[in-house]
């Protein structure tokens, strides 16, 4: 039905979603896609459809999908996530841009790049609308207008070798709880000449970075935005300052990060945890099915 409601309304593939959150938009059909002469193409552009332990997942569902819909086909677009918003805003500018698509709501609506689909949300039976609780649609929300449907939803978490940890002498079941003590388990796990370190820094430009600095200047007590998210206080608020200062000096001035910050994100990140290079990892909790069942040595 949501996808139904979409193929009718508008004229021309415009643009998409949302970070942990994905904005479904409207590919047109004149008069609706059921009298089509030819199949609408809806084009999806998502970075984990190229990691191949989503390939089962995504390729079933689109096969579901143009089963229930016959004048219907899923065009999956497949770019690395390092790739992922430079070509979303070239294909956008470009008036090109895939129908579906995840990215940050913020920055994409700000920037003119997706439009708002109130209307097209509104029209969905209540029993699909109460799927999302006010607050968590709040989230793809820009200057009071609902821009994406959120899909991803998980916890970030430390993440840890219990072998690893075991083997430097600490205990899995006490993990830190301060900077101080994250700090003295770095130091611990880290081995160069093995090349084996604490941890990787995510210091590449997708929006994985910005996460990982959120959780760190969260727990300084520092925010990265003023209260309507209209002016990024990330290189003005004090706190936020020394959180960031804080992690990247885990690299810069401690030598308890893997080699390569710059390049790193969170396909890389999970890498190097799978082959045990590095012992702790920052990241959602569905990272930890692509190590155990995807990664592995």
């Amino acid at each position: 039905m949501w996808m139904k409601t979409l193929l009718s309304a508008w004229k021309r593939p415009v643009v998409a979603g949302a970070a942990a959150l994905v904005l479904v938009c409207a590919v047109a059909s004149l008069g609706g896609y059921a009298q089509a002469q030819q199949p609408i193409v809806i084009q999806w552009q998502m970075a984990n459809l190229t990691e191949d332990q989503y390939r089962p997942v995504w390729t079933k569902e689109i096969a579901a999908f143009e089963t229930l819909h016959p004048g219907v086909k899923i065009e999956p677009i497949l770019v690395a996530r390092k790739d992922h918003w430079t070509k979303f805003v070239t294909a956008a500018k470009a008036h090109q841009a895939p129908c579906v698509v995840q990215v940050d709501v913020a920055p994409a609506a700000y920037l003119g790049y997706i439009q708002p689909i109130d209307k097209f949300f509104n029209a969905e039976p209540a029993s699909f609308r109460n799927a999302w609780s006010p607050d968590v649609l709040a989230a793809a929300k820009w200057k009071g207008q609902l821009y994406a449907l959120p899909t991803w939803g998980g916890i970030y978490a430390e993440v840890y070798n219990r072998d690893l940890v075991t083997q430097a002498g600490l205990d899995p079941n006490h993990p830190p709880a301060t900077w101080n003590e994250y700090l003295t388990w770095a130091h611990k796990l880290t081995n160069p000449a093995k090349d084996q370190y604490a941890l990787a820094i995510l210091a590449g430009p997708t929006d994985t970075t910005t996460r990982i600095l959120l959780m760190w200047i969260w727990s300084n007590g520092g925010e990265a935005f003023n209260k309507d998210l209209t002016k990024s206080t990330f290189a003005s608020d004090p706190k936020s300052l020394q959180a960031i200062e804080f992690y990247l000096n885990l690299a810069l001035k401690e030598g308890v990060a893997a080699p390569g910050s710059t390049t790193t994100n969170y396909l890389e990140q999970v890498q190097l945890f799978a082959h045990t290079k590095i012992a702790m990892m920052r990241n959602a909790y569905w990272a930890v099915p692509v190590v155990t069942e995807g990664m592995r040595p």
